[in-house]
């Protein structure tokens, strides 16, 4: 009886797996880790297809208003179209969607985007962090960040980093630097 609950156990999971065996990753990386108030700075955000055609991207970050303000997110270059870009920074909130063309799609590791940030000149001193919006429990939702897979509108953004940076007092300027 044990053994049969096993295998029905197998099955039903493999029934709830998404169809595509690897799974995109996306990655925010700094170019350093430790930030000053008043200045400004750069991440790129990185996505990692891991061998799937890919037909868009949807990315959306959430940071502390109060400690960071996001200045532009410029458009990388592994997709057609960047579409959707929005940035509030009363909330907190930056969004981007990259999109494939018809005929060109998209496989492989590459710079979705460049996220270009200041830390605030009044900004607490310590911890901070950019991190993506995504509910992994859900891979239907659409709300939030999704990888997209060519042909199939299946999600298969499993992975995702966020940033987490250190903010120290800067006694050198007074406003963001251009």
């Amino acid at each position: 009886m044990f053994k049969k609950l096993i295998v029905i156990g197998l099955l039903a999971m493999a029934l709830v797996m998404p169809v595509g065996a690897n799974a995109a990753t996306l990655t925010l990386t700094p170019k350093i880790t430790t930030y000053n108030q008043a200045c400004t700075y750069a991440a790129d955000i990185t996505l990692d297809t891991e061998g799937e055609q890919t037909d868009g991207t949807d990315v959306i970050l959430l940071y502390d208003p109060s400690k960071i303000n996001v200045l532009s997110v410029d458009n990388g270059s592994i997709y057609q179209s960047y579409i959707g870009k929005n940035i509030d920074n009363s909330t907190g909130k930056a969004t981007l969607s990259g999109v494939s063309s018809l005929s060109s799609t998209f496989n492989g590791k590459g710079t979705f985007a460049t996220v270009n940030f200041a830390v605030l000149k009044d900004s607490p001193v310590g911890d901070a962090s950019i991190r993506f919006d995504f509910d992994s429990n859900n891979p239907y939702k659409t709300t939030d960040s999704n990888v997209i897979e060519t042909g199939t509108v299946a999600e298969i953004l499993r992975a995702l980093s966020y940033f987490l940076f250190s903010i120290t007092q800067n006694t050198f300027l007074s406003e963001p630097s251009p």
